[in-house]
């Protein structure tokens, strides 16, 4: 069976799942309701904490995005399960 490739990673208004041709949504993808509201708000604090030339408001708000997204890598991974390889994108 062939294993399905997703990034984890935040941009700007969009959802961070993002398939070979682009961007995601999270209809597309057998993922709780608490999962798709826990990355949608994950999402939004990129746009929120992160300043136009791309630095972070504060070193606390950089490690805390880092941190979250980790965490999530770990729980897309167990929602989608072994057809799936997760990468995640933004730890910097």
């Amino acid at each position: 069976m062939k294993v399905q490739h997703i990034r984890l990673m935040a941009d700007y208004g969009a959802f961070p799942l993002w398939g070979r041709y682009g961007g995601l949504s999270p209809e597309d993808l057998p993922l709780s309701a608490e999962l798709v509201a826990r990355l949608e708000r994950w999402g939004d604090r990129y746009g929120a904490e992160l300043g136009p030339e791309f630095e972070w408001k504060s070193e606390e708000a950089r490690v805390a995005f880092i941190a979250e997204g980790r965490q999530l890598h770990a729980l897309v991974s167990r929602e989608l399960g072994d057809l799936y390889e997760i990468t995640y994108v933004n730890d910097y």
